[in-house]
């Protein structure tokens, strides 16, 4: 696909090809389209070698230029970016047409549950309990048991207010994979990524209790544990082992290192390093914490 297919001549500053979209620290195929608004995520844009072309504004054209093959003008990058994406979900080149869903013997299924006719596929011996939904993309390994009222596939919160007034709804065209031997608790929510070429993972052997929400394009290594009432935002990674504690939330964008562990009730606001306790609103080493709590109470 070439910029120039899909914008203006007045727009294009230097036109490119590309071949999907991702943001600015996207680890999505070679040739992404992504868009620059903040200044804050100039350099991971910018270093970003899957990322060969961008949407900006007018004044960061010739800058972008220099390191990037195609660039597109625009006072509103982010929003000209999603209107792109919505336009592109729309092509059976972009997002083909799910096949039909696969159920085997093996499973057991609540008569209750839902399962989409196409996009689903059910690993061997997987447990679907009553009022469970499943939405394609989504595979679920072997073993696996959804309790009552669990929800896969489902729509991301990514939506853009319009200048005009309306709202874009962004189109959510990637899949969720739940590995082998996990149990997904009462009332869970994983919500599907946002791109064709990317999903939400929860590796094999997780565990996540009830009430919980995973939402669009999180990663979970294996065996990680996340308690009642936790809310991952989007594009979090959490390597193996890692445990949050009930009601724990974690920021978008962030990396949870292998053992890492978030104590109850904390708010995560930046990267733990792997093999850290950190706990707090927000969060920080979990020792530190529990010092200025000691020393807070003791003041008064």
């Amino acid at each position: 696909m070439r910029l120039s297919d899909f914008f203006p001549t007045e727009q294009i500053f230097r036109d490119g090809e590309f071949s999907a979209l991702g943001l600015s620290n996207s680890k999505g195929p070679e040739g992404m389209l992504s868009f620059l608004e903040d200044a804050r995520f100039a350099s991971e844009l910018l270093d970003n070698p899957r990322v060969c072309a961008v949407i900006c504004r007018p004044e960061d054209g010739a800058a972008v230029a220099e390191r990037k093959q195609g660039v597109v003008l625009s006072d509103t990058p982010r929003l000209t970016y999603f209107q792109l994406h919505n336009r592109l979900a729309e092509l059976p080149d972009c997002c083909p047409p799910q096949a039909p869903s696969v159920i085997p013997e093996s499973c057991h299924v609540s008569p209750l549950a839902y399962i989409a006719p196409t996009g689903v596929v059910l690993g061997e011996n997987v447990t679907v309990e009553e009022f469970v939904s499943i939405h394609g993309p989504c595979r679920v390994g072997d073993n696996t048991v959804l309790h009552a009222g669990v929800k896969l596939g489902g729509p991301g919160y990514e939506f853009k207010y319009l200048p005009g007034g309306g709202v874009l709804d962004v189109a959510h065209c990637g899949g969720v994979t739940i590995g082998a031997d996990v149990v997904l608790f009462e009332n869970v929510t994983v919500h599907r990524a946002v791109y064709p070429w990317d999903e939400t993972v929860i590796g094999d052997e997780c565990r996540v209790n009830a009430q919980s929400h995973i939402d669009h394009g999180v990663k979970l290594g294996r065996r990680v544990k996340v308690c009642a009432g936790c809310v991952i935002s989007g594009r979090v990674e959490a390597g193996d082992g890692v445990k949050f504690g009930p009601g724990v939330i974690v920021s978008n964008r962030l990396t949870m290192g292998g053992g890492a562990q978030v104590l109850l009730g904390s708010v995560a606001s930046k990267d733990v390093p792997a093999g850290a306790v950190v706990s707090g609103n927000f969060a920080v080493d979990h020792t530190a914490h529990l010092a200025a709590v000691k020393a807070a109470a003791r003041r008064d």
